[in-house]
């Protein structure tokens, strides 16, 4: 009967320590292979904010090996980039002006 008791006891207590381990590695949650970042800062009276996901480099060479220097480095590394202002602003460039309203997103 003591045997048959202990014997019980050591399964729950198997079952409790397997389940609680299950539910600790689930709450786990690794590093994004590109990092988060966000920059803001402020220009004239108005904030703007930039939320962007940064490749990482990982010990590789980037510029003039695996992006060469005459082109573009994607941004965003699979998520979105998003420009955040708290004012209208006007949004120049070599080839054309956008204006974006606030409410553009």
């Amino acid at each position: 009967m003591r045997s048959k008791s202990l014997f019980v006891l050591c399964v729950a207590l198997i079952l409790i320590i397997g389940l609680s381990s299950q539910e600790a590695l689930a709450q786990f949650q690794m590093p994004a292979a590109s990092p988060k970042a966000t920059v803001t800062q402020t220009i004239g009276l108005t904030d703007v904010t930039i939320t962007y996901s940064r490749p990482g480099v990982k010990g590789r060479a980037i510029w003039g090996a695996l992006v060469p220097y005459d082109q573009v480095w994607r941004t965003g590394a699979n998520q979105a980039t998003i420009f955040t202002v708290n004012d209208d602003v006007l949004i120049e460039c070599q080839h054309r002006s956008n204006f974006l309203p606030i409410s553009t997103v």
